[in-house]
């Protein structure tokens, strides 16, 4: 993969800012590494966007269960967990006591 290239050749022109940002989040992501994203502080035309993020309480994750060798996989569960404090929050101690 070419992440430069693809950066380089997003069409920048006659297009909304929200398809244009989403283009370069979508080449970010294959990257498989949540941490290398962006995030805008506001649009072209100046309307604020950063404060519109919002996060999920809880986020997904793979759980491989393994064979008696260690190394051949058993089972493998989508399995949910808590977000930590910051993104808990926003929700009321009933909405988090549903989640669990």
């Amino acid at each position: 993969m070419d992440l430069i290239k693809e950066l380089n050749d997003i069409n920048k022109t006659n297009r909304t800012f929200y398809d244009f940002y989403i283009e370069i989040q979508n080449i970010l992501g294959k990257t498989g590494d949540g941490h290398f994203t962006i995030y805008a502080e506001e649009t072209p035309n100046k309307i604020p966007i950063s404060r519109y993020y919002y996060c999920i309480p809880f986020y997904y994750y793979v759980k491989e269960v393994l064979d008696e060798d260690g190394i051949t996989v058993k089972d493998v569960y989508l399995t949910i967990a808590p977000m930590p404090y910051y993104c808990q929050k926003h929700y009321s101690a009933e909405k988090l006591e549903k989640l669990k």
